[in-house]
């Protein structure tokens, strides 16, 4: 690329010879279109609109009056790059239709053929990207593949016209999963970074391109070496680019998404760091009118929802539904990404209910689960992921609320999704075990035996496969043989169910919230059988759930309540007490100043009894004036907070919303639990 300083004067010195030659003049034409390429040039460097604009318009001048392929297809490059910048669709159309406009008058031996064929393919994958007409694609295919014919292998231009068609070829393996396409990918991106040097302007781009082709692979394929190989091509891309170049931001939400994809498949937290990292980084580089902001923001939502299931930061949490709600809001109604960022935000909804269990949360939860998985923009399989997010919300309302209504419209869409996928789909064993848990939670309502052994055989085929979340596959299967042993009384269904949860907390590391409640379930399970041992190892198991800080309040609770139960079947008192004791402690924690008091009313009925149990465990460990304290305190909890609380949020929100929300964020952060470790 030329020196910056040599661009700004070449367009200064068009600019003036523009202004001196008159309309009819025979050098006027070839001066507009150079200074329409010469702001081009200069707006890849500095991303200024109003070079773009004057671009776009200059290039209209010389094509309506002396229409030729070059400036045509330089206009058609204009209005792509202004889509890309401002997002006006009719941008799309009129580059689309002055590149073909190109194409249709340029010669076959013309030495412009290659940059009009490629310019006009570039148009239809943009469009594509918008619209997703297969057809777009198609045209953009064949087109990007003349392009690279034509092209002298000498040619400087050979390396970005094999790179875009990488790009064109990762969309169609998106769109038709044909492994063909994904190796045209790899092999047209590798080929571009044979042909330049190291600091080629279009370096980052290229790196870019590559990576993304390869983890697509990766994900085909499995082979570790592809996805170690898309890591350090997209680290370069951010390396090599420079901190004001206009595509900083697309290279880093590429890494993010990288990393966030990395950690599904190795579990390593550094890697979730980095997407957060370079997620905050995308979008704190991206204007606020560009309209890849939406993406990037939901970008790095994921990443912080990665981060806080790993962590249980509620800061985590709440930076993520900022980011997605921003998402979703500049997302138009026509784009199909539109469905997956508010399955997103009912996802990250869902994850505040479980910890600090506003029903507002999950009535939001549930409404975004629909409304992401009736969008008529989705194929099956993308519709499948919705519907099985969709269940899990439905279920949690159930157990909530008591509607058997949700557990049927749960079950359906899980047998949707279930029916949607091969047998081979990673995503099978997630779509599966979401309808076990239906299924299972029917059952109990209903006490159809169908479903219970549907239940027990999805279970089964979910946990048997091999991936990151078979521990909770466990869990779930653990779950229903524990139900069919309360049903039937069959010990080898207990037996079974403790050797599944045994070896779901293998699976789960030390920290990670979700073994909380692992241990819980396990712990249940050994109360249940009480054979040699079990009381004293349930009871550990609870104490270890409890101290966890990076679980949610309300199973933190439900685990001290667990560990007195434990000790006091085996005669434990004095643990048994200290228990029980733990357990009242940490009950305002699941019950916090930010929620409505009916809310906070349903969250202490599951633990009704337990200042009681708190009381008798203390007297009979000999502990007389702890009892009474320890019965007053699970009294008190919401008059206590009523009494310590002097503002009434209802009010408040209707007066100043934004204080309001102010200040349930500072109460929950207060009443979070720490970050795993800490």
């Amino acid at each position: 690329m030329p020196d910056p300083a040599e661009i700004d004067q070449a367009v200064a010195l068009l600019r003036e010879a523009r202004s001196v030659l008159p309309d009819g003049h025979p050098e006027r034409a070839k001066c507009l279109g150079n200074l329409a390429a010469a702001l081009q040039l200069r707006y890849s460097r500095t991303g200024a609109v109003d070079d773009l604009d004057e671009a776009v318009d200059t290039g209209r001048l010389v094509v309506a009056k002396e229409p030729d392929p070059l400036d045509l297809s330089t206009l058609c490059n204009a209005l792509r790059l202004r889509y890309a910048r401002l997002g006006d669709p009719e941008d799309l159309d009129a580059a689309v239709d002055a590149g073909r406009r190109a194409g249709s008058i340029v010669e076959p031996d013309d030495p412009v053929l290659g940059g009009c064929l490629s310019n006009l393919s570039g148009a239809l994958l943009a469009r594509y990207g918008r619209f997703h007409d297969p057809a777009d694609l198609e045209e953009a295919a064949e087109i990007g593949r003349r392009a690279v014919e034509v092209t002298e292998p000498g040619d400087p231009e050979l390396a970005q016209r094999l790179s875009d068609l990488g790009g064109v070829s990762q969309r169609r393996y998106l769109l038709t999963l044909k492994t063909p396409y994904l190796e045209e990918a790899v092999n047209a991106g590798r080929r571009a970074l044979d042909l330049i040097q190291p600091g080629h302007p279009a370096l980052g781009m290229y790196l870019s391109n590559l990576a993304g082709s390869l983890q697509l692979r990766f994900a085909h394929d499995g082979d570790r070496a592809d996805l170690d190989e898309a890591l350090d091509h997209a680290r370069r891309a951010v390396a090599v680019t420079g901190a004001d170049h206009p595509d900083l931001g697309l290279y880093l939400t590429g890494l993010c998404g990288l990393a966030q994809f990395l950690f599904w498949h190795t579990g390593a937290a550094l890697d979730l760091d980095e997407a957060v990292e370079t997620g905050r980084r995308s979008v704190l580089v991206t204007a606020h009118d560009n309209p890849d902001r939406a993406r990037r923001l939901s970008n790095l939502a994921g990443a912080l929802h990665f981060r806080f299931r790993a962590s249980g930061m509620l800061s985590d949490l709440d930076e993520a539904l900022t980011a997605v709600r921003s998402a979703v809001a500049l997302t138009p109604a026509d784009d199909p990404e539109l469905a997956r960022r508010v399955s997103l935000l009912g996802t990250l909804l869902l994850a505040r209910f479980i910890l600090a269990g506003s029903l507002e949360d999950l009535n939001g939860a549930v409404e975004a689960g629909r409304r992401a998985a009736v969008s008529p923009l989705l194929n099956d399989l993308t519709r499948a992921g919705y519907l099985s997010t969709l269940t899990q919300a439905l279920a949690i309302r159930f157990h909530n609320t008591g509607q058997v209504a949700d557990l049927d419209e749960a079950a359906e869409h899980g047998a949707r999704a279930v029916a949607a996928v091969s047998v081979s789909d990673p995503a099978r064993s997630w779509y599966l075990s979401n309808l076990s848990n239906i299924l299972r939670a029917r059952h109990a309502a209903t006490g159809a035996p169908d479903d219970l052994d549907e239940a027990l055989r999805l279970a089964r085929e979910a946990a048997s496969g091999d991936d990151t979340y078979r521990g909770a596959y466990l869990v779930i299967l653990c779950q229903a043989l524990q139900l069919r042993y309360d049903r039937t009384g069959l010990a080898a269904d207990l037996d079974g169910a403790v050797a599944a949860g045994r070896e779901a907390l293998s699976l789960t590391a030390q920290g990670v919230p979700d073994r909380a409640t692992y241990l819980y379930q396990v712990a249940t399970l050994l109360l249940d059988r009480q054979g040699p041992g079990d009381l004293e190892e349930a009871a550990e198991m609870c104490r270890e759930a409890a101290g966890m800080a990076a679980a949610p309040p309300s199973a933190r609770v439900q685990a001290s309540q667990g560990w007195g139960i434990a000790a006091a079947l085996a005669g434990a008192w004095a643990t048994a007490a200290e228990g029980f004791a733990t357990a009242v402690e940490l009950l305002p924690r699941a019950v916090w100043r930010g929620l409505q008091r009916m809310d906070g009313e349903h969250h202490l009925r599951q633990f009704a009894g337990l200042g009681n149990d708190a009381a008798a465990a203390a007297l009979l460990a000999g502990r007389v004036e702890q009892a009474g304290e320890l019965l007053e305190q699970a009294r008190g909890v919401l008059w206590a907070q009523r009494l310590d609380t002097w503002t009434d949020l209802a009010a408040l929100s209707e007066a100043a919303p934004e204080i309001a929300a102010r200040l349930e964020a500072i109460r929950a952060e207060l009443d979070a639990p720490a970050p795993a470790g800490g």
